[in-house]
């Protein structure tokens, strides 16, 4: 008789579930294009003329030709926050703490941006390693003094 398969272990990670600002229900957000297109203030609009990238607009208004060019991506510049749940992560001596943080992050490369997977996602869980990564450097008896420090060192 053969043995049961076991099933492959999943990423303790990809469980976790981000809280966001706002809505965020697909990366990169996109708009109607009209033949004078306004840019509010906080947002930048990648622009493509025949499904190719052909610039990034700043905050005012823009002519744009309908049929041959679309706003592939509207791409917030404001700083924007996600919180990373909170789960206990061990420490160097085997305790466990109950940690959770929030990351604040804001967009500098609008086209790198957009051409992306949903950054918010990949802040996250960069913030969530980096705390893990913090906390396994110190003993339980240090916690108590260290959240400067931690802090610091996830920034």
């Amino acid at each position: 008789a053969r043995a049961p398969r076991r099933a492959p272990r999943a990423h303790a990670r990809a469980a976790l579930s981000y809280e966001f600002d706002a809505a965020k229900s697909s990366w990169p957000a996109s708009k109607p294009n009209t033949l004078l297109n306004v840019v509010p203030a906080g947002e930048l609009h990648v622009v493509e003329r025949a499904r190719q990238f052909h610039g990034v607009r700043g905050p005012g208004w823009f002519l744009a030709v309908p049929g041959l060019d679309r706003v592939a991506a509207v791409v917030p510049t404001r700083e924007q926050s996600v919180s990373v749940p909170s789960e206990t992560l061990a420490t160097r001596d085997g305790g466990g703490v109950d940690a959770d943080a929030k990351a604040l992050y804001e967009f500098v490369d609008a086209e790198k941006a957009a051409y992306s997977a949903d950054p918010a996602v990949a802040v996250a869980e960069l913030a969530g390693l980096l705390l893990q990564r913090e906390l396994a450097t110190l003993v339980s008896s240090q916690l108590d003094g260290a959240s400067d420090k931690v802090e610091t060192a996830v920034a």
